[in-house]
C-alpha cells in the first residue's frame, strides 16, 4: 500500500503481524466507523508492512495517527499515512470515494432502497476496496484478465466504459469474480498456499497464460521493470512450468494475437451490462448524456472568449475575459430545481462539481447476477447522479442576445469597481 515509504523498518513475521493487528485495529476503531485489514495467504511467513483501510471518522476533529499509535516516524502521501510502529511499517489508508473519472454521467444501483444514501454507498465502496486488497497481487492479475476483454476490475468492483457512459456493474468483489468465471468460493474461503492462489487465477476460461506471461515478463509497469514484484515473478515461474518450462513460443504468441483480435470488446460490454440487468438503465443514461452534450455545445457557441471579446472590445486581454467568464458563472450558478426536473425528470440528482463516485451502478449484492430490468428493480431501483453546472443550464434557456446582454452588464459592473493601486 505505502511501498517503501520509511527507512529503518524491518519485515514483519506472521507473529509480529498478528500482534500488531490485534493491538492497532481496536485503536483505529475508536476513531473510525469502518476499519479493515486485508487477508493474506496462510503460508505467508513475512510481510513488508501491515495495512489498514479506514473510513467514516467518528469525530470532526482530525486524528493524529502518529500520536494514536505511538509512532516514531510517519510519512503521508495522499490518503495514505505510513508510520513506524515498533520498528515496523504500518500503512493507514483513508477510503477515497471521490472520482478521478472524466465521465459526466454516472449512476448507482443500491440494494437497500431506491433512495440509497451516501453512507450506504460508501459502505459498499469500503467493502469493495477492502476485498480488492486481499491476497496482494491477486487483484492485479484478475484486473489484467478483465482489461483484455474491455472490462475494468478495480477497488470499486467491476465496471465498463461504453460509449459516453461509465457504469459500475457491481461493487461486490465475489460477484465480479464470478462474472469473470473465477471460482469465487475459493477466493472467499481463502488460500493456504500461494500455489492455491495461482491455481485459482488460472481456473477461469478467460485466463490466457500466453497473455499473462507476456504481461509479466514485459513489466506490468515502469516501476515493475526496475523492481519486479516477487509474487508476479513466482507466478511467471508457475506459468512457465505449465507451458513446458519455456516462455511463449512465436507460434503461441501469434495464436494469442489472433485470439485477442477476435475479442469484440463492445459486445462483451453490452453482454455484461445486460447480464447485470442494467441495459435499460444504460440506454436511459446514454440518452441523457447526449442531451447534456447538446447543452454543452450550445453554451460553448454563445458563451466563449471570442463572443466576450466582441462585446467588450478588442483592447481587452485574457485576464479580462477570464474575469467576465467567472462573474457570469457566479451570477448564474444557483440551483434550478424546477428547470432541471422539467428537462430530466424529478428523480434525477444534479451536482455542481465532482461527483462522489464516478461509475457506480451496483448489481447483485450476493455474488449473483440476473439478466432483466425487473431483477435490477428488485435490488432497490436506481439513483442517478450527473455532474452538471447550474450556470450552463441557465444559459441553455437563454437566447444569444440575452447572453450578450448579460456579458455587457457584468463588464460594466467590473469597470465601475475601484481599481487596485
Amino acid at each position: 500500500m505505502g511501498g517503501n515509504a520509511l527507512a529503518n523498518v524491518q519485515r514483519l513475521t506472521s507473529a509480529d503481524h498478528s500482534r500488531l493487528l490485534q493491538r492497532i485495529k481496536p485503536l483505529l476503531q475508536q476513531h473510525y466507523g469502518l476499519v479493515s485489514s486485508p487477508r493474506y495467504i496462510g503460508s505467508k511467513e513475512t510481510h513488508g508492512d501491515i495495512d489498514f483501510l479506514v473510513h467514516n471518522p467518528l469525530s470532526q476533529a482530525p486524528v493524529s495517527l502518529a500520536k494514536l499509535l505511538n509512532a516514531t516516524d510517519s510519512v503521508s502521501n495522499g490518503n495514505i499515512t505510513s508510520l513506524n510502529v515498533d520498528g515496523f511499517q504500518v500503512d493507514v489508508q483513508r477510503l477515497n470515494t471521490k472520482s478521478s473519472s472524466k465521465q459526466t454521467c454516472s449512476c448507482f444501483l443500491g440494494p437497500e432502497s431506491k433512495q440509497t444514501d451516501k453512507l450506504t454507498h460508501d459502505n459498499l465502496l469500503f467493502e469493495a476496496a477492502s476485498d480488492f486488497a486481499d491476497f496482494g497481487d491477486c487483484a492485479r492479475i484478475v484486473g489484467s484478465v478483465a482489461k483484455r476483454y474491455g472490462l475494468e476490475y478495480s477497488n470499486k468492483g467491476l465496471s465498463v466504459n461504453h460509449g459516453s457512459v461509465s457504469i459500475a456493474l457491481t461493487h461486490s468483489i465475489p460477484s465480479a469474480l464470478s462474472y469473470l468465471q473465477f471460482p469465487a468460493s475459493l477466493w472467499t474461503a481463502g488460500f493456504s498456499t500461494e500455489r492455491e492462489m495461482f491455481d485459482f487465477l488460472t481456473a477461469s476460461p478467460l485466463f490466457n497464460k500466453t497473455h499473462a506471461m507476456l504481461w509479466i515478463s514485459s513489466g506490468t509497469s515502469k516501476r515493475d521493470l526496475k523492481h519486479p514484484r516477487p509474487t508476479l515473478k513466482r507466478f511467471l515461474e508457475y506459468l512457465v512450468d505449465l507451458n513446458g518450462g519455456a516462455l511463449p513460443t512465436p507460434a503461441q504468441i501469434d495464436a494469442f494475437r489472433v485470439e485477442s483480435e477476435g475479442i469484440d470488446k463492445d459486445q462483451v460490454k453490452v453482454d455484461a451490462i445486460k447480464a447485470f440487468g442494467l441495459w435499460d438503465l444504460y440506454l436511459d443514461l446514454e440518452a441523457k448524456q447526449a442531451a447534456l452534450k447538446v447543452m454543452d455545445d450550445y453554451v460553448k457557441s454563445v458563451f466563449n472568449g471570442r463572443v466576450i471579446q466582441g462585446i467588450i472590445g478588442d483592447e481587452c486581454d485574457g485576464a479580462s475575459i477570464g474575469l467576465v467568464k467567472a462573474r457570469v458563472r457566479e451570477r448564474l450558478d444557483r440551483p434550478l430545481t424546477e428547470t432541471v426536473d422539467q428537462v430530466f425528470g424529478e428523480d434525477d440528482q444534479f451536482t455542481d462539481g465532482p461527483s462522489e463516485d464516478s461509475t457506480s451502478v451496483d448489481g447483485a449484492n450476493d455474488g449473483s447476477f440476473g439478466g432483466s430490468k425487473e431483477g435490477a428493480k428488485n435490488l432497490g431501483g436506481s439513483k442517478e447522479k450527473f455532474d452538471i453546472d447550474m450556470w450552463k443550464m441557465k444559459v441553455l434557456f437563454m437566447s444569444q442576445s440575452e447572453v450578450e446582454a448579460l456579458i455587457l452588464s457584468v463588464w460594466r459592473e467590473i469597470q465601475q469597481e475601484p481599481k487596485d493601486k
